[in-house]
């Protein structure tokens, strides 16, 4: 799925410390998620989005994506 294939290049940006590459493989995946309805896959863009805030020191960013990570996965029951 390509949704998956772009929250991980998202992921592996990060990792490398490419900010905006990052995000910008995130809106990506987001994007391209609407429709599909997969809350865990939601989960992972939100999470991921959140922890690039975080590294960035930017916790008021960094935040709501966290929480709203968290309501996906009790809407899961995970």
């Amino acid at each position: 799925m390509i949704t998956r294939a772009a929250a991980n290049l998202g992921t592996l940006r990060h990792s490398l410390g490419d900010i905006p590459g990052a995000l910008a493989a995130f809106d990506e995946a987001e994007t391209r998620l609407k429709g599909f309805g997969s809350g865990l896959i939601a989960a992972k863009i939100c999470g991921m989005r959140g922890l690039v805030f975080v590294d960035q020191g930017e916790w008021a960013r960094a935040e709501p994506l966290v929480q709203e990570a968290i309501s996906y996965h009790r809407e899961a029951g995970l």
